[in-house]
């Protein structure tokens, strides 16, 4: 439940005919049914009480995974012309679980080109999701293919949010893979999807690139460790 009015029982401060009335969902602001939501997904934690789900295996399933090992199912090219931006990893956790993650949450940024590809054995940490509205159980919020340990995300909320929006967008393409990702073989799904996840315009440092060459005196291009090239002013450069 989201509580909409909250007050100190004792001693009131209303009489019991003035007390504050429950708000409708559509008078309530949206940024607070996402904080909700998102609160409300954390916090489906293990409960080993008998009247809270119907199972251990349930229990399991919805709750939070770190350092947990997995295997790439299916990768996701969502730009024509770019590399793989997302995945779906398979794990046991009591039972087959699934979690959709994105390129952008490699715990390096050299490993975003392989975290994705099918069968690659990948390490995670993951949230869950609410049951039955995904076809997947948990959002991978950092992944790597080479590190055994995982440290916790700074932003955690974003990552799952920006996870989830990709994922819905995905999903609006009826893809047979996702209604049956149990048994769907190992492969490279190419769509054309709009999401958050493109390079971002700053994007981490990398102690691999070179000078190609000088403009003029004040300007010039770099090459970086994927061969990409970009443009850079010496106003800008962090240089004594």
């Amino acid at each position: 439940f989201l509580a909409t009015a909250v007050w100190l029982a004792n001693p009131s401060p209303f009489s019991p005919i003035q007390c504050p009335v429950a708000i409708r969902r559509d008078k309530i602001h949206t940024d607070k049914i996402k904080i909700y939501e998102m609160v409300s997904r954390f916090s489906a934690m293990k409960n080993n009480s008998p009247g809270n789900l119907a199972s251990n295996s349930e229990v399991s399933v919805q709750s939070c995974v770190y350092d947990q090992r997995g295997l790439v199912k299916l990768a996701f090219q969502l730009h024509n012309g770019s590399g793989l931006d997302a995945a779906i990893v398979e794990f046991s956790k009591d039972k087959k679980c699934f979690a959709f993650f994105l390129a952008s949450h490699s715990l390096e940024t050299h490993e975003k080109t392989r975290i994705c590809v099918p069968k690659t054995k990948v390490v995670f940490n993951a949230v869950p999701v609410p049951s039955g509205k995904f076809p997947v159980t948990h959002i991978a919020t950092a992944v790597s293919h080479i590190h055994n340990r995982l440290p916790s995300s700074d932003d955690t909320d974003k990552i799952v949010e920006i996870a989830m929006e990709t994922l819905k967008k995905v999903m609006q393409h009826n893809l047979p893979h996702l209604t049956d990702v149990n048994n769907a073989k190992p492969k490279i799904i190419t769509l054309d999807v709009s999401a958050k996840t493109k390079e971002p315009p700053v994007v981490d440092c990398f102690p691999t690139g070179r000078l190609v060459c000088m403009l003029d005196e004040s300007a010039g291009i770099l090459e970086d460790h994927r061969r990409e090239l970009a443009y850079f002013e010496k106003t800008d450069l962090n240089l004594p």
